[in-house]
């Protein structure tokens, strides 16, 4: 069943248009650094466990609230990590909301190549039990929610299908904002001459923690920075440096096995979803069939506008910290914390 569309409506006629959404929403204004600095903050390194050679470790940043209610930990998505403005300024509205924050960067992101001889793709499920098991250990840290923005949504949305009724006991919750949940549609949408300016931000910071990984560990890797150069499109990309780093067969044998779509129907742990139609990059068209698959339990936020990750409704910072998606995020993480335990 199709979700009704909600009441997001900016006050700025432009702010309708979902490209200015897009790129409102990725300059350097009100980017939250300055309130970000003022909680408590300590740096974390998560070992991934493996059977063979070390993978290494993943690099997050802990914040913590004066009260926190418990911790979300906010998945960034492609081309993207632990400092992208959208992380930084929800990690601002979630600890004004009394949450505890872990902004984590995944395989190689941020400027972590030189911990971790991999690199992260966006059906990865398995580093986010690593990080979930590394934070239910903590005992300041309370409930755990899992919030994905972009491709980070898609790996928390089908890590969440793949959990089933085996969710880990410290996860109370999960979102996905503006996830790509079929992976070929969305890299065909991206991939288009009219999305070039998103194409070659995204492929730019891919190619760069490529190169950045061949320069720590260049025994371990099977390409070269000539090989990522050449890549003039996502999907080269992912055929030169994803699909044989983590054996897959070809690109659409990984976009088909990472797609969260085929899990949806599996998710049992509370979960919202929130999308834009007018998202240029992930058009409401390419995931609007996959959420008719998603139980009922799951709450699904669909806006007319919005663009990929913007919902801002006006020129205020606080419009811009407490987007109109990441706010109800919130919210639903508030009803989640205020309703009795469930014992799984």
């Amino acid at each position: 069943m199709e979700s009704p569309l909600n009441d997001f409506n900016p006050s700025f006629p432009l702010f309708k248009n979902g490209h200015l959404q897009t790129l409102v929403a990725a300059v350097p204004l009100f980017g939250g650094e300055k309130r970000l600095a003022t909680f408590p903050t300590e740096g974390l390194r998560i070992a991934i466990p493996t059977d063979g050679p070390s993978v290494g470790t993943l690099g997050a940043t802990l914040h913590l609230a004066p009260t926190g209610r418990g911790t979300v930990v906010l998945v960034h998505g492609v081309g993207g990590g632990a400092t992208s403005r959208y992380i930084v300024r929800a990690a601002v509205a979630f600890l004004e909301a009394g949450f505890h924050v872990v902004r984590v960067n995944l395989r190689g992101a941020g400027g972590t190549h030189v911990h971790c001889a991999s690199l992260y793709h966006v059906g990865l499920g398995e580093d986010l039990d690593v990080i979930l098991d590394f934070l239910a250990a903590d005992p300041r840290l309370g409930p755990l929610f899992l919030c994905g923005f972009s491709g980070g949504g898609n790996v928390t949305l089908k890590r969440a299908g793949e959990w089933g009724d085996q969710a880990p006991r410290a996860l109370t919750g999960v979102a996905a904002l503006g996830a790509p949940v079929d992976l070929a549609a969305a890299a065909r949408v991206v991939q288009a001459t009219r999305n070039f300016p998103y194409h070659h931000h995204v492929l730019r910071g891919l190619k760069a923690s490529a190169i950045d990984l061949y320069r720590a560990f260049p025994d371990r890797v099977h390409y070269t920075p000539k090989d990522v150069r050449a890549a003039s499109s996502i999907s080269a990309y992912d055929a030169a440096v994803i699909v044989p780093m983590h054996g897959f067969s070809s690109v659409s044998a990984y976009h088909d096995a990472a797609s969260a779509m085929h899990r949806l129907a599996e998710i049992r742990v509370p979960a919202i979803v929130v999308h834009a139609d007018d998202d240029p990059m992930v058009p409401g068209s390419t995931v609007r069939g996959a959420y008719t698959t998603l139980p009922t339990h799951v709450r699904q936020v669909r806006t007319a506008h919005g663009g990929h990750l913007g919902w801002v409704g006006s020129f205020r910072e606080d419009g811009w910290i407490a987007s109109y998606g990441v706010a109800r995020v919130i919210e639903y993480f508030k009803e989640l914390l205020a309703k009795p335990a469930i014992t799984r």
